[in-house]
């Protein structure tokens, strides 16, 4: 399994992120440290206002610093979806 991580092709992904409130502000500082591309946005709904972030990982190890980071805070809901090369 080692050997064909290492010739799998990177591959371009978008994690969305919707944190807990209390973790939003370590989530976006790490991200910032980690050099780690996102976007940040308001999400409302009848539960009431909360911020999300687009997170973009362009390889397998800025995909492991996300997963870390997602890790050391708590509870954390996300959805990872792949961008592919279309027109």
């Amino acid at each position: 399994m080692w050997l064909l991580d290492k010739f799998k092709k990177d591959v371009f992904w978008k994690i969305t992120i919707i944190p807990e409130n209390s973790a939003f502000q370590n989530i976006k500082k790490e991200l910032v440290e980690n050099k780690l591309g996102f976007n940040e946005y308001e999400v409302n709904t009848k539960y009431g206002d909360q911020k999300a972030l687009d997170v973009f990982s362009e390889n397998q190890e800025s995909s492991k610093k996300i997963k870390e980071i997602l890790k050391r805070n708590g509870r954390v809901k996300y959805h990872i979806s792949e961008i592919g090369t279309q027109l």
